[in-house]
């Protein structure tokens, strides 16, 4: 898997304190044209508190929509991608994640740029150029599986269960709270990620085709990320997964969770084996 990471590192030195803050963009090189793909950016600051800002600048003919913000406050200001922090997260690493889409007409490379901005001891505006990466737009590439690097502690997970579903209605979803925590490992086929909330019809409408297996929503932020079936291997969603890219689902992918908490597909398939 082929990414484009951008580092970039600056070291103020100060009379008695030494500060490191890096920044650390993650994507893909290739984007194929009106498809989701994800851009993760990791934020190293240290010991860092108070008011911050994040920005990206794209090109004309891209929709954006947040994924994680890690406290941040999301929004789009014409090319610019913005998260704002009005007190930034008692801890050493922030992430946030979105994706982009560029419109299927558009062809060529483009550039992503931007800056993370703090103050420093409540006085001195700093900022970290986050350099740029260069991104070439390729109608033969696809969206590689997405591993959300660190998913939202808030993140809210409800099921929808089929049999209580088709004995309500067969065009709507029943949203049961898990409340059991999950013991082992499962894998489960992520089929779409909106920041908006469908029932199974509307969703299947949205993805040109008809679920096998129940729907879990996982509520992050202010996205939705739908997820179908259950797996005990990773087998088993890797057929359900070729069923449904040959229905046309092709955004969709398989993720892996351990006791309800997303992990890698590698370390999932590790521990299964065990």
């Amino acid at each position: 898997m082929k990414f484009v990471s951008v580092f970039l590192y600056l070291l103020l030195s100060l009379s008695v304190v030494a500060q490191k803050v890096s920044v650390n963009v993650v994507t893909q090189e290739s984007w194929p044209p009106g498809k989701n793909v994800p851009v993760t950016v990791i934020i190293e600051k240290g010991k860092l508190q108070g008011f911050a800002r994040f920005y990206h600048e794209l090109p004309q003919g891209f929709i954006v929509e947040n994924v994680f913000s890690d406290g941040a406050d999301f929004f789009r200001d014409n090319n610019q991608v913005n998260y704002v922090w009005l007190d930034l997260p008692d801890k050493e690493i922030v992430t946030i994640q979105y994706l982009a889409r560029a419109d299927e007409l558009l062809a060529g490379s483009f550039t992503i740029s931007g800056r993370f901005d703090y103050i420093l001891e409540g006085k001195e505006r700093v900022s970290v150029l986050a350099g740029s990466a260069s991104i070439r737009l390729d109608r033969s590439a696809s969206v590689e599986s997405i591993e959300f690097i660190e998913p939202d502690k808030q993140e809210q997970h409800l099921i929808i269960n089929d049999s209580i579903a088709e004995h309500k209605n067969k065009t709507e979803m029943e949203e049961v709270t898990e409340k059991a925590v999950i013991s082992d490992i499962s894998f489960r086929v992520q089929v779409s990620i909106s920041s908006q909330r469908f029932s199974q019809a509307e969703l299947e409408d949205r993805i040109g085709s008809k679920l096998k297996y129940g729907v879990r929503i996982l509520e992050t932020g202010n996205m939705f990320k739908y997820q179908s079936g259950s797996f005990k291997t990773y087998t088993k969603a890797a057929e359900y997964l070729e069923e449904l890219k040959n229905n046309g689902v092709e955004d969709s992918f398989v993720v892996a969770f351990d006791k309800g908490t997303q992990i890698s597909i590698k370390d999932a398939q590790k521990l299964s084996e065990k």
